[in-house]
């Protein structure tokens, strides 16, 4: 089916709603979109890679949904980190193309031989990963955002359909990334240390230092030292400031802390 069904088009705007909504922290958004586009497009694996075009993309996140083990995933990541876009047979075809937005499958830019016989194709194979999907934009900044989409391997390929949603998504997401959604370079919460995640929390729910000091066990010199690094790292200098900039990500954060504290018990 080529149409694009309603139900797909209420998907695809909830779903640019709620990256606004988690767009305060640069990988807690693309990782969620990520997620979410695997579940929209049946997809097993995803990337985002962004940079100048022209030049080596940075800052490229994978999400996978169970066709790669962590340590797969990471050399996935790796591969193209090392190798580059520009050796890539699907990728180099898409980055050339001459418009601001261009989606297209795998079988529409790369033929099978040259898909197969390619270094990368090799080592999907062997991932039991296959067809891709991607959608490339180049923002009014001339920046470059690629979105990567794999299948299993014996799965069915992508459909226009599909590639439809996917550009339809990307067309949609392009003016909210000149400032609305957070850039790659800004600070997120993922890399914040289980202790201070912990003392940002309680300052979100309101707590005076001493109370978090109380709360955490903790003497209120470490805390008052905790809230100094979390100034520095969200780049802020008044617990304003921090409420502000962390104000759309509690729930995600609570979250994190919970899902953190759930490890930590099954040790």
């Amino acid at each position: 089916m080529r149409c694009i069904r309603l139900r797909d088009l209420r998907t695809v705007y909830i779903l640019i709603g709620e990256c606004r909504e988690l767009g305060a922290d640069p990988v807690v958004w693309r990782l969620h979109m990520l997620e979410r586009l695997c579940e929209l497009l049946g997809a097993s694996l995803a990337s985002i890679s962004e940079g100048q075009p022209n030049q080596a993309l940075v800052g490229q996140r994978v999400v996978d949904l169970g066709a790669c083990d962590g340590s797969r995933q990471q050399f996935y990541k790796h591969w193209l980190d090392e190798h580059g876009m520009d050796s890539h047979p699907f990728f180099d075809c898409l980055l050339s193309l001459n418009r601001p937005i261009a989606t297209r499958a795998r079988r529409q830019l790369v033929d099978d031989d040259s898909w197969y016989g390619s270094d990368f194709g090799k080592m999907l194979f062997e991932w039991k990963l296959d067809d891709l999907l991607a959608s490339r934009l180049i923002d009014k900044r001339g920046h470059l955002h690629l979105i990567g989409l794999h299948r299993g391997r014996g799965e069915l390929p992508f459909s226009e359909r599909e590639c439809r949603l996917l550009s339809l998504f990307q067309r949609d997401l392009a003016p909210l990334t000149d400032g609305v959604l957070a850039s790659f370079e800004s600070a997120t919460i993922v890399e914040i240390a289980p202790r201070l995640l912990q003392t940002l929390l309680c300052l979100m729910q309101g707590h005076s230092e001493k109370e978090i000091a109380v709360r955490l066990g903790l003497s209120r010199n470490t805390v008052h030292d905790y809230i100094k690094k979390l100034h520095k790292h969200f780049d802020v200098s008044s617990r304003g400031e921090l409420m502000n900039r962390c104000l759309g990500l509690y729930p995600v954060m609570k979250e994190l802390s919970e899902n953190r504290a759930s490890q930590q018990l099954m040790l």
